[in-house]
């Protein structure tokens, strides 16, 4: 029975968090394979164009944070103490966006994919630092061979970084424009009917109950609520024999 239990826990927080794993999955995937290929077919430093004078692969090693910024820390702590500091950094915030997407179950999709994209994009990147010492990155963009803010290209960039940067621009956009308070939501809700009111509540009560067993239902109160699925199963299909009156006008 606990055996059940268990597995019927995980299967809901599966389903639950679906589209959060693939996301963070495929993020993670796309970016360690696309730096794997380049840095097998270029060397560092070395370059490919694919689209004249915009687009182009050029292998470069990065021990810096995104985008090739350290934020002057090379010059205190030295490449190890960059790297550390780093490692340390995307561990603490992979916490911080792990609990937001945990607590985030059920709420607003847009937001859920924001986090997973943000932690995908953190995975790759840490991936590199911890294994490689360095970050792998390849995607150059120039500006049409005209001089922006003192360079004719954008800082080298790979995957993880787009998607850390579509990540924070959603949420930037989610607590700006879609965002609203609880509280104040609560207040505007209409209460015109009864009726109305209890379906919402009991609605509600049926998603906090999932988040629960999501969270960490206990055994004995998994095993308490199948014994009551159960009961309620025997009881619909015995015959009527409180009342046999009805059955025998039926017959």
């Amino acid at each position: 029975m606990q055996k059940n239990n268990m597995f019927s826990i995980a299967k809901r927080c599966l389903k639950i968090a679906l589209l959060e794993i693939i996301i963070i999955l495929a993020v993670v995937l796309v970016d360690l394979i696309s730096k794997s290929v380049i840095s097998k077919v270029l060397q560092d430093g070395e370059s490919f164009t694919l689209i004249p004078k915009f687009l182009h692969f050029t292998y470069t090693k990065n021990y810096a944070a995104a985008f090739s910024f350290d934020f002057g820390l090379s010059k205190l702590a030295g490449a190890d103490g960059v790297r550390i500091f780093f490692i340390v950094l995307t561990f603490l915030a992979l916490g911080l966006f792990f609990y937001m997407l945990i607590s985030a179950k059920g709420k607003n999709k847009f937001y859920r994919i924001t986090l997973s994209l943000i932690i995908g994009g953190a995975i790759g990147n840490l991936y590199d630092r911890i294994f490689y010492g360095f970050v792998r990155d390849f995607i150059d963009v120039e500006y049409f061979g005209k001089k922006l803010f003192g360079s004719y290209h954008f800082a080298i960039f790979n995957v993880a970084d787009s998607a850390l940067v579509v990540g924070v621009i959603m949420l930037l956009v989610y607590f700006v424009f879609i965002y609203k308070d609880p509280s104040t939501a609560t207040a505007n809700v209409p209460t015109d009917g009864y009726q109305g009111n209890e379906t919402v509540a009991s609605a509600d009560e049926s998603t906090a109950q999932e988040i629960v067993d999501c969270d960490g239902q206990t055994l004995e109160q998994a095993d308490r609520s199948d014994e009551q699925t159960v009961d309620k199963e025997n009881f619909a299909t015995q015959p009527d024999e409180q009342n046999p009156q009805i059955s025998g006008e039926e017959n």
